[in-house]
C-alpha cells in the first residue's frame, strides 16, 4: 500500500461481479481511495475484450 494523494493497492484476484443483469469473473487489479473519502473504489477487468469497470 502506498500513501500520498489517494491510498492503493494494487493486486491480482480472480472476483465474481455483476454486470448487465449477469455475473461474470473478472480480474481485480486495484482497490483505490480518493482523498478525504471513507469509500474505496476497485478497478476490474472482465470479457474476452478485457473490458474494464
Amino acid at each position: 500500500m502506498q500513501s500520498g494523494p489517494s491510498l492503493e493497492v494494487r493486486t491480482w484476484h480472480l472476483v465474481w461481479i455483476r454486470t448487465g443483469g449477469r455475473r461474470r469473473s473478472g480480474i481485480l487489479t486495484v482497490w483505490r481511495r480518493p482523498p478525504n473519502s471513507k469509500i474505496w473504489v476497485a478497478h476490474v477487468r472482465f470479457g474476452e475484450d478485457a473490458e474494464w469497470g
